[in-house]
This record gives structure tokens, C-alpha cells and sequence, in this order.
């Protein structure tokens, strides 16, 4: 059976006004709907490598990003996410929420959606 390739129904992301309201993110590759392989180390570069492409699309960069809300289906993976996302974001340190929640779809562990201020 061949891998199913995402088709949303939905904005990857909104702009209004001067900031940029960026949908979940799912750990998927190349819209194929299938959690990235690897745990939840690799999904959650996966989400981050996803918002980053959404951001250069409008020509920003991470350090535009001044929200994030990650989803994670068992609070164990909370410190392997915190580690990934600090990796990625530095000494930017945008507000975050990680909301335990389950489950999610096509294998993921993680979600992640953003805001981004446009300057």
C-alpha cells in the first residue's frame, strides 16, 4: 500500500496584520502522512524543521517566532522536546506552552504550532 500524501483542508499558516499564525505541525516528510521515523527526539526536529520552512516562506527566521504550543501524547517525552527545542531556538527563547494530550494522528507524538511577528 502506497503512503497516503497530506492533503489539508486548512491554512499551513495565516498572516493578519503583523503576525503570522502558523497550524500545527505534524512530524510528517514530504506530506507523506507518516510520523517520521526515530522517536520523539526526530518528530520534534521534524515539527521545527516544518515551522522553520513556513517562516523563510514569508522570509523570516526563528527569531521571529514569539509563541509556540506543542502537544505531546505522554508527558515523558517533555525533556527530549525541551532539548530539541532549546537546541533550535538558542538563546531566543520565544513564550511556550507543552500541552499533554492524546492520541495524534498517522504515528506522531508531537504537534507543534507558532506565532511569528512580522517586522
Amino acid at each position: 500500500m502506497k503512503d497516503k500524501k497530506a492533503e489539508p483542508f486548512y491554512s499551513p499558516y495565516v498572516i493578519s496584520g503583523d503576525m503570522m499564525y502558523i497550524s500545527g505541525q505534524l512530524p510528517i516528510k514530504d506530506g507523506v502522512l507518516k510520523a517520521v521515523e526515530g522517536g520523539i527526539r526526530q518528530q520534534a526536529k521534524q515539527v521545527l524543521k516544518n515551522m522553520y520552512n513556513l517562516l523563510k516562506e514569508e522570509g523570516l527566521t526563528k527569531k521571529n517566532v514569539v509563541m509556540c504550543k506543542a502537544y505531546i501524547t505522554d508527558i515523558k517525552y517533555w525533556e527530549d522536546f525541551n532539548e530539541v527545542y532549546a537546541e533550535f531556538f538558542g538563546d531566543h527563547k520565544p513564550a511556550r506552552v507543552v500541552i499533554p494530550i492524546s492520541p495524534l494522528s498517522f504515528g506522531c507524538n508531537i504537534e507543534l504550532e507558532a506565532i511569528a511577528e512580522i517586522k
